[in-house]
């Protein structure tokens, strides 16, 4: 996280029978953003408290010195801070993709506020690339390697005579990990 007095937001991913969504605690506009991609009415009250719980968490940690570079306690108190919730879409009833749409705002955090956010198939698509493919993933590489044979075995063998029939050239070969 850093030290507090070089932060700006918090992300909290949050849990509520099932549900995903989360809070942002905004330390320069003093608010608590609320996005939630099932609102419920009959969950709403609950979902808040259970920011409001996390945010007084959040405040009790800020007041300890050694969260601090300069080891000077700031006056945060996300406790207070009044909610806001930004118009945003609305996932399908019947699906399954809180978690997706939680991750689809961590990592869009640089233009989170006042913005309209859809999950589909381009998303997750995104999603999983982006999860197999950062350096994170031990894997990437020997995954790359595999996909680029597959590619290569899948568009030799099932396009090689039409597109030689049909302009005299070659399939391209795949390109290769640099």
């Amino acid at each position: 996280m850093g030290y507090a007095d070089h932060i700006t937001h918090i992300y909290v991913p949050l849990n509520k029978n099932r549900h995903w969504y989360l809070m942002v605690v905004d330390f320069t506009n003093s608010k608590l953003v609320y996005l939630d991609s099932a609102k419920v009415p009959l969950e709403h009250d609950d979902r808040v408290a259970q920011m409001r719980n996390v945010a007084f968490f959040i405040e009790t940690l800020l007041a300890n010195p050694k969260m601090y570079e300069e080891k000077k306690v700031l006056s945060f108190h996300p406790s207070t801070y009044d909610i806001k919730e930004p118009t945003i879409g609305q996932q399908a009833r019947d699906s399954k993709d809180c978690g997706m749409w939680v991750s689809q705002w961590m990592i869009m955090s640089n233009s989170w506020c006042d913005m309209i956010w859809w999950v589909n198939n381009h998303s997750r698509m995104r999603m999983a690339v982006d999860l197999v493919l950062r350096n994170h993933n031990p894997l990437k590489d020997e995954i790359c390697r595999r996909a680029i044979k597959d590619w290569d075995s899948k568009t030799r063998n099932n396009s090689r005579s039409q597109n030689e029939s049909k302009n005299g050239s070659a399939v391209p070969k795949s390109p290769t990990l640099g």
